[in-house]
Order: structure tokens, then C-alpha cells, then sequence
């Protein structure tokens, strides 16, 4: 894709640590067409950011469920599906990151996950994302 999407996703999306960077825009918008997994590694806030749910008063949990009724039918839209969703127990090996939810989802391919991002729909319910989420980690793996 051309640096106008890559203009069009920043616009939609904004540039903060809770959504990806330019260089991450192009590295997904730049990658070989193959079968995807992304990991997302969430720790939820306690109370949601009113600032992103328009001043309702959710906890993290529930702003992530509104995020999550509109992600599932939008990640199957575009030919993905999420393979698990769980909450997290403990950290086994590695650093004692806080995290509170795990989701693991599966895409045909990268410019899939960039026709999700492009969604309105899925940009519009995103907020609630934003409002959930204190910190993430969300890693994209090539399927072998």
C-alpha cells in the first residue's frame, strides 16, 4: 500500500503507545502475503478512560467487551478468527508483566489485519479499546 494509507490509519488512529507506529504501520503495510497470527497481551484498566467512551462510566472490562462485540464479527469479516481468549493466571517464565487478558487471533494474511484497521465500523468501536487498555504488547508471527 502507499503512504496514503499508511496517512489514513495514523488519522483514524492517532499516534501513542496504545496504537502502532508509523514504521510498525509500514513494516505490516510492506509484508509478503501469508497466513498471520497476531498475540495480544492486554492489562486492563480498573475503570475505563471516559475519555474514550464519551464519558460513560465502564469498568475496563466492560469497555473491552463493547471493543470485543464489534472485533469478532469485523476479524471474521476479513477472514480471520480468533483462536483463544483468556484470561491471564499467572506468568510462568520471563518478566512479571501484569497481564490481565490474552487474545490470540489468526488472519490470511497482513493486508487482511489492514483491511480490519481500515473498517469504520471496527475504527469506531476501537475507542472502547483505547479506554480499556493501560498497556499492551501485541506481537504479529508468520504461521509455519
Amino acid at each position: 500500500m502507499q503512504d496514503a494509507s499508511i496517512e489514513a490509519l495514523i488519522a483514524a488512529y492517532g499516534e501513542s503507545d496504545l496504537v502502532p507506529t508509523r514504521a510498525q504501520w509500514e513494516h505490516l503495510l510492506a509484508s509478503p502475503p501469508r497466513r498471520i497470527v497476531v498475540v495480544n497481551f492486554f492489562r486492563i484498566r480498573e475503570k475505563a478512560d471516559p475519555a474514550h467512551t464519551a464519558g460513560a462510566a465502564l469498568t475496563g472490562f466492560e469497555a473491552m467487551l463493547r471493543y470485543s462485540s464489534v472485533s469478532t464479527r469485523k476479524v471474521a469479516a476479513v477472514g480471520g478468527r480468533f483462536l483463544t481468549t483468556a484470561l491471564v493466571d499467572a506468568v510462568l517464565m520471563g518478566g512479571d508483566e501484569p497481564w490481565s487478558l490474552v487474545a490470540v487471533a489468526e488472519y490470511p494474511s497482513p493486508a487482511a489485519l489492514v483491511r480490519l484497521f481500515a473498517d469504520p465500523e471496527y475504527q469506531a468501536a476501537h475507542r472502547f479499546r483505547l479506554a480499556a487498555v493501560a498497556t499492551q504488547r501485541v506481537i504479529v508471527a508468520n504461521v509455519i
